[in-house]
C-alpha cells in the first residue's frame, strides 16, 4: 500500500497534506487539522500510544534526534533518487531488547536534508521518501488561512 503526501518544513513548522487534510505541527508542540472541504481547523492531541513509541516523531528529524535513550549509528552511504546520502540507523540504547530500527538517508548535496526515512519494526517496514524538493516556500503555507473557522 502506498500513500501519498506533501509535506514542507520551514523554520520548526512541518505542513503536511495527504489529500483529504492539511497538518501543521508548530514547535510549541500544538498540531492543528485543517478541512479545506469545510474551511474549518481544530486542535489535535497526540495519544498516550504516540508519545510512548521509541520511534515516535520521526518525520521531525530534529525532535527525534534529541529524544534520550537512542542511539545512532552511521552505517553507510546509499544512493537515493540520484543523491549520495548518509545513511543512519537509530534505535532504543543498548539495553532495550528490540529488533525495531529507523534508517535515515541524509542528502549530502541538500544541504543534508533526510530525503528517506525506514521504520523497521516487527510486523512491517514502512518508507518515507521526499520527491521534488524545492527550497523555496510561501509563508502563507504555514498559516491557517484568514477564512478557516475552529471546529472541526
Amino acid at each position: 500500500m502506498s500513500t501519498v503526501s506533501e509535506i514542507a518544513k520551514r523554520d520548526n513548522t512541518y505542513w503536511r497534506d495527504n489529500g483529504f487534510f492539511v497538518f501543521l505541527s508548530k514547535p510549541n508542540g500544538v498540531r492543528l487539522r485543517l478541512s479545506r472541504k469545510d474551511k474549518t481547523y481544530d486542535e489535535l492531541q497526540r495519544t498516550e500510544n504516540e508519545r510512548s513509541l521509541w520511534y515516535s516523531g520521526i518525520s521531525d528529524v530534529e525532535i527525534f534526534a534529541a529524544k534520550k535513550k537512542i542511539r545512532f549509528e552511521r552505517v553507510g552511504t546509499e544512493t537515493v533518487d540520484g543523491h549520495s546520502c548518509l545513511k543512519i540507523k537509530a534505535n532504543p540504547d543498548a539495553s532495550a531488547a528490540t529488533k525495531e530500527a529507523v534508517y535515515f538517508y541524509a542528502a549530502r548535496d541538500l544541504k543534508n536534508l533526510v530525503i528517506k526515512v525506514e521504520l523497521q519494526t516487527s510486523w512491517r517496514t514502512t518508507t518515507y521518501s521526499l520527491k521534488d524538493i524545492s527550497f523555496k516556500l510561501p509563508e502563507m503555507l504555514f498559516a491557517v488561512p484568514a477564512d478557516y473557522k475552529r471546529g472541526l
